[in-house]
């Protein structure tokens, strides 16, 4: 490892990938001057799904689907003010959520009781208003946004579904956000997030390794080398289909620095068994997957040997 380079003196290499914790509140909460307008546009898209579409399976898909949309929207105004913290990004995901169940209740008035939106967008600053009206017509059985059968309005069922209706709407985009997160890593040398990626396949090199291990205890030897850094073996592999056995090696690394890169590998073994039925043999194939390292930081000099093509496969 480079000892001059302050950002890999940061990150341990061989080990996963950290976000540094920083965040710019200001430049976040700019974010929200197109976060939210997207979303009440979304919860009134919503709302028609749920009117125009009387089944309550699809309410339930559009439900998900809707929380998925807060949580890319939220990921991208993430990634756009160069947060790095993921408990400032967990808050602002359930911020999102939060708002974005506020607005589709909202929405469900304008749209059940064929309000004007500007009347939606005055009732979302009449926070009162806007909860009285929901009790009541809750408490009536009238509030749904899943379109359920009339007999279940009023029941336990009927509480029970728009509990699972408000713990999606603000849980989806917590869960999506982070996922999507956390594929990501950021150069804090550039203020930039890894924009480059590169993938390669190569010969799976386990089983002249160890040829006498289980693939299980293959995997835990390589994940052992790759997170030593000992990476000649992958350096000098050759290239080879995706239909053979197999690693697949991806890189995402700084295209303006290119001092350090995060590696995923994941491995999959072709099992061929020969077997014999009717007096005729035919070969069998089994797959096996397996994911070796996922995020771990590796050093410029690794990232230099891989990009410039020095060693014969990657």
């Amino acid at each position: 490892m480079n000892q001059n380079n302050q950002f890999e003196l940061s990150q341990v290499m061989g080990e996963q990938f950290k976000f540094s914790g920083k965040y710019n509140l200001k430049s976040l909460l700019m974010q929200l001057l197109w976060v939210i307008p997207l979303m009440i546009g979304l919860s009134i898209i919503y709302n028609y799904i749920c009117k125009w579409i009387p089944l309550a399976y699809f309410n339930i898909l559009g439900t998900f689907a809707y929380g998925i949309l807060i949580g890319l929207c939220g990921y991208v105004a993430i990634k756009m003010s160069h947060t790095r913290n993921k408990v400032v990004l967990t808050t602002m995901m359930l911020i999102l959520g939060i708002l974005g169940l506020y607005f589709a209740w909202i929405f469900f008035f304008v749209v059940q009781l064929k309000l004007t939106y500007a009347d939606g967008f005055k009732m979302i600053f009449q926070l009162f208003v806007a909860f009285d009206m929901t009790s009541n017509w809750f408490i009536k059985g009238k509030f749904y946004l899943w379109r359920l059968p009339k007999d279940v309005q009023g029941s336990w069922l009927y509480f029970l579904t728009h509990s699972i209706e408000a713990l999606l709407i603000i849980g989806v985009p917590i869960f999506s956000g982070r996922l999507l997160n956390s594929r990501e890593a950021y150069c804090e040398d550039c203020q930039e997030w890894l924009d480059e990626n590169k993938e390669i396949i190569i010969e799976d090199v386990c089983d002249k390794l160890w040829p006498d291990l289980t693939f299980k205890e293959q995997n835990k030897f390589l994940r052992n080398k790759v997170k030593n850094l000992e990476v000649n073996e992958l350096l000098t592999a050759q290239q080879v289909q995706d239909k053979d056995s197999h690693l697949r090696c991806e890189l995402k690394y700084c295209n303006n620095c290119k001092k350090f890169a995060i590696l995923n590998v994941s491995r999959k073994k072709i099992f061929k068994k020969e077997q014999e039925a009717f007096n005729k043999k035919f070969e069998t194939e089994t797959e096996q997957e397996a994911t070796i390292v996922a995020g771990i930081c590796i050093p410029s000099s690794i990232l230099k040997n891989i990009i410039n093509n020095k060693n014969k496969g990657v």
